[in-house]
């Protein structure tokens, strides 16, 4: 088995199942993962497995608050999903992507790199 002990993951989208599991195998080979999640509630489950949860809404988020989230990291995969919400529209970053190159026609979850705009 691999070892990530000195691998430091920043999730963008760390609430959804593809993020979950990513980030208890990381940690599990000894990754130090962090998770980004918009939403307090989200925080316990994104800790019971195995990430540090870091409150950033990447809608709202400026590039610097975004950039400072990722100073130290190795690899920032981003699983943000298709979340329609009760409005049935897709949200800024599912619609827009978080920058032109990680814009997706498909749906639901899709691991992407994840860049300020």
């Amino acid at each position: 088995m691999t070892t990530f002990s000195a691998v430091h993951v920043v999730v963008a989208g760390s609430h959804g199942r593809l993020a979950l599991a990513a980030s208890r195998l990381l940690t599990a080979r000894g990754g130090q993962v962090f998770g980004l999640t918009r939403s307090p509630e989200q925080a316990d489950d994104v800790q019971a497995a195995g990430a540090h949860p870091i409150l950033l809404d990447l809608a709202t988020a400026t590039v610097e608050q975004f950039a400072e989230r990722l100073a130290d990291a190795d690899a920032v995969p981003c699983t943000t999903g298709t979340d329609l919400g009760a409005s049935g529209q897709a949200g800024p970053i599912d619609r827009d992507g978080p920058h032109p190159r990680g814009r997706s026609a498909t749906h639901g979850t899709a691991l992407r790199s994840c860049s300020p705009p």
